[in-house]
C-alpha cells in the first residue's frame, strides 16, 4: 500500500513539474503581430464583444471586437458557405487577425469553418439557398 501511495505522489510531482514547462512555450503576442488559432469562445452579446482563440503553441489570445471590425473569408469557395458578418463567427473556426492588445481589431479573417460545416449564415446552420417550401436547391 505504501509503495502504491509513493508511486502516485511521484507521478503527481512529475506532472506538476511538467506543467509549467509545457505552458512556457506559449508567449503572449506582441502589438501588431498576426495571430491565428481556433476559436474557443465567441461573446458577441457582451460589450465589448470578444473572441478567445487558442493558437497552435497552446497560447490563449483574447480579441476585442469593435463596431467597425470587419469579418472576411479567406477565399471565394469558403465565402459561399460563410456570411462575412460577426454573427457567422463560431466556436471551432480557425481565424486570423492582427493582435492590437486592448484595442479593437480591424479585421477578422475566417480561415477554416468550424468542423461539421457550421460556418453558418448568421444562424448557426449550414448555408445554402432554399427554394419555395424551404427545400434546399
Amino acid at each position: 500500500m505504501l509503495r502504491h501511495v509513493s508511486a502516485k505522489l511521484a507521478l503527481a510531482a512529475l506532472v506538476v513539474g511538467l506543467l509549467p514547462a509545457a505552458s512556457a512555450h506559449a508567449r503572449p503576442p506582441k502589438q501588431g503581430e498576426t495571430v491565428q488559432g481556433v476559436v474557443t469562445i465567441v461573446d458577441i452579446q457582451a460589450e465589448p464583444k470578444k473572441l478567445t482563440i487558442q493558437q497552435d503553441d497552446g497560447g490563449i489570445v483574447n480579441i476585442k471586437i469593435g463596431p467597425n471590425t470587419k469579418v472576411i473569408v479567406e477565399d471565394q469557395a469558403k465565402a459561399a458557405m460563410i456570411s462575412p458578418q460577426l454573427e457567422s463567427l463560431r466556436k471551432g473556426q480557425t481565424i486570423r487577425t492582427q493582435f492590437l492588445g486592448g484595442q479593437y481589431v480591424k479585421t477578422i479573417e475566417i480561415v477554416l469553418p468550424a468542423p461539421g460545416g457550421q460556418g453558418g449564415q448568421g444562424s448557426g446552420q449550414q448555408g445554402g439557398q432554399r427554394g419555395p417550401g424551404g427545400k434546399r436547391r
